[in-house]
């Protein structure tokens, strides 16, 4: 394992018990916790329904294709459409008006 990845387990199995029962997989329900648990600035979700449970807890939810954005606006990427079709070639769900949305807030 990398030497900057840590794995955390939650404290609070209870509540990722709860969570998971409104209908979220494991793990989306453990990496809520954890984000709470860990005062994070950011949790890093894909799922719909995660991402709306975390956001109505209050959390700032980042998506795959929002990381991508903000690698172009720091300079790290010169374009994101490259990397947003491979996902979507790969199988990853991104509706067409969210996939212009993206592309149009990041100027392309």
């Amino acid at each position: 394992m990398a030497s900057w990845l840590l794995v955390r387990e939650i404290a609070d199995t209870a509540e990722a018990n709860r969570i998971c029962q409104a209908g979220l997989h494991r793990g989306e329900g453990e990496a809520i916790v954890l984000a709470t648990e860990l005062n994070s600035e950011a949790l890093l979700m894909d799922d719909g329904d995660g991402v709306r449970i975390a956001r109505n807890a209050g959390m700032n939810v980042i998506r795959t294709a929002g990381i991508y954005r903000l690698a172009k606006q720091r300079g790290l990427v010169d374009a994101i459409r490259p990397k947003i079709d491979a996902l979507r070639r790969a199988g990853f769900w991104l509706s067409d008006e969210h996939y212009r949305l993206i592309l149009n807030s990041a100027g392309e």
